[in-house]
């Protein structure tokens, strides 16, 4: 669902109408509010987290690939199936470390692997995968700046009911005379996400 259908479904599931204008900004805080809950929820779940293979350049002596660290958040690299490990110049001793075990953070968008044997397509050109977070944007109906808003929630459509749990609970949580529903909004939500934890936990 795109944020104008998740409005209209939060509406009718919690007062079995079409929200008016007013009613629309204040559900799509609310909206906000759900996102941002289930986003620091699970941004940690490697199945949840987006995946890419990038090619593995050479400089010299010095392997790389480029990253745009400012637009999203890295999580992990694998070549193969094996994890690289990362670290830090200014508090790890690299010397015990072996060459195929590390990636280092060398600016904000160069990263340099340690790792020489990597996998390659076809052609013969190398590639690694990386593991990234996409950033949260501000969830909105009309897009003005889409570096930081979207019509489009970033989660898969089991969250969904979550999103609309979570939306509808902040919606009778700010709301003058819904507060006998608010505890089983809040109880159903909460059930929700860790329905949606342990599915992630377990893949």
């Amino acid at each position: 669902m795109n944020v104008t259908e998740l409005i209209d479904t939060i509406s009718l599931f919690t007062f079995g109408t079409l929200a008016t204008k007013k009613q629309r900004e204040d559900y799509l805080r609310c909206l906000n509010f759900a996102n941002n809950d289930i986003y620091l929820k699970i941004r940690n779940y490697k199945s949840f987290l987006i995946f890419k293979e990038i090619e593995v350049k050479k400089n010299q002596n010095e392997f790389y690939i480029d990253f745009d660290c400012k637009k999203n958040t890295l999580k992990s690299i694998y070549n193969k199936n094996n994890k690289l490990n990362s670290f830090d110049l200014l508090t790890n001793n690299n010397l015990n470390l072996k060459e195929n075990e590390y990636f280092q953070l060398y600016s904000e968008s160069k990263i340099i692997l340690g790792c020489k044997e990597y996998n390659k397509n076809q052609l013969g050109n190398n590639f690694i995968k990386l593991f990234y977070l996409e950033p949260l944007k501000i969830l909105t109906e009309t897009v003005n700046d889409p570096s930081i808003e979207s019509d489009e929630h970033i989660f898969d459509s089991k969250i969904e009911q979550v999103l609309i749990l979570g939306s509808v609970y902040y919606i009778f949580l700010t709301t003058n005379g819904q507060l006998s529903k608010l505890q089983s909004a809040y109880s159903l939500y909460n059930e929700k996400l860790e329905d949606i934890l342990q599915f992630y936990n377990n893949l």
